[in-house]
C-alpha cells in the first residue's frame, strides 16, 4: 500500500463515516451506534504525515483531538503490514508513529492531546496494578508498588534504569521509622511500566532467616558490641538481610538472626573478634 493508497483508505474511512452520521437508518434505543471496522493495512506505506494519521484514528475511533498543528508539521512515518493485509487498531497506530517522533497522546474528556514525551509522567493516568495488566502497551500510566522486604530506595537505581530514557520516571516514597511506607511509583508506558513491577518483584523476594547462637570464649560480650553492631548494619539494603544481633552476657553468647548469607558473615566477624589478648 503505497502513500496514494493510504490517502484512499482515509478518504474512504471518511465517507463511510459520513454515511454513518448522516444515514437515514438510525440505531434503534438501546442498541449500540454502529462504527467503521478497524482499517486493514497491507505491504509498505510510506512517508504517512502524522496529521493524516491521527485524522484517520479521529475517524475509526470517534474521538476530537486538539493539538498545535507546528508539532506534527512535516512528521511522518513508514508502515509495513503483511502482503496480505491485517486489521490494525488505529489507537496503538497512532501511539506507535508519535512515539517515533517524540509525542504520545493523552485521552481525556472532551478532547484528546498530544504532548512531547518529557510530559509523559506528568499526563501518566494512575491505575492499580490489577489494571495494568489491561492497559495499552504505549498508554502513560502510573502505578504505585508496595515494597515488602527491601528498602525502595535501595532498589531504585536499578529498576530505574528500565523505564524510557526521555519521559519515564521512577521515585521512591519511604519513612525510617514507618515500614509501612515503602514504595515505588512507576510512570512510564504501560509496557515499561508492566517490565519494571515484575523486576520489583523478583528483586523483593522474601529472604528465609535462620538464627545462631555464638559462644565467646576469649571476649566479653560489651567488648565487641560496637564492633559488631555496626558490622550488622553495614549492609542494609535489604531488611530481611540485615542480621539482628542480640548480646545474652549472663552466657556470654551473641545470637545472630538474619539470612544465611548475613549470619555467616558475621559470624566470621565474631570469630575475628573473639580471639586471646597478646
Amino acid at each position: 500500500m503505497s502513500r496514494a493508497a493510504f490517502r484512499i483508505l482515509l478518504s474512504f474511512a471518511m465517507v463511510v463515516v459520513a454515511g454513518l452520521m448522516f444515514s437515514g437508518a438510525q440505531p434503534l434505543p438501546g442498541e449500540p451506534k454502529e462504527e467503521p471496522s478497524e482499517p486493514e493495512f497491507s505491504g509498505i506505506m510510506e512517508d504517512i504525515p502524522l496529521e493524516e494519521l491521527i485524522q484517520l484514528y479521529s475517524l475509526y475511533e470517534n474521538r476530537v483531538l486538539v493539538f498545535d498543528p507546528r508539532l506534527l508539521a512535516g512528521k511522518q512515518i513508514t508502515v509495513s503490514a503483511p502482503p496480505d493485509g491485517v486489521g490494525v487498531d488505529m489507537e496503538n497506530l497512532v501511539r506507535s508513529g508519535l512515539r517515533e517522533h517524540g509525542y504520545l497522546l493523552v485521552r481525556g474528556s472532551p478532547f484528546d492531546r498530544i504532548v512531547p514525551m518529557v510530559e509523559l509522567a506528568s499526563v501518566a493516568t494512575a491505575i492499580s496494578l490489577e489494571e495494568l495488566a489491561e492497559a495499552r502497551p504505549l498508554e502513560p500510566v502510573s502505578v504505585v508498588v508496595h515494597v515488602r522486604n527491601m528498602l525502595a530506595s535501595a532498589i531504585l537505581n536499578t529498576v530505574s534504569a528500565r523505564s524510557s530514557k526521555i519521559g519515564g520516571q521512577v521515585s521512591s516514597v519511604s519513612l525510617p521509622d514507618r515500614h509501612d511506607v515503602n514504595a515505588l511509583v512507576v510512570s512510564d508506558f504501560a509496557v515499561n511500566v508492566r517490565s519494571i513491577v515484575q523486576s520489583i518483584r523478583e528483586l523483593d523476594a522474601e529472604v528465609k532467616l535462620v538464627s545462631s547462637v555464638v559462644a565467646l570464649k576469649h571476649v566479653k560480650c560489651e567488648e565487641i558490641a560496637t564492633a559488631l553492631e555496626n558490622a550488622a548494619t553495614a549492609m542494609h539494603s535489604n531488611r530481611n538481610e540485615a542480621c539482628a544481633v542480640s548480646f545474652v552476657p549472663a552466657r556470654q553468647s551473641v545470637v545472630l538472626t538474619g539470612s544465611a548469607a548475613e549470619v555467616i558473615r558475621l559470624e566470621a566477624v565474631i570469630a575475628a573478634l573473639d580471639t586471646e589478648a597478646d
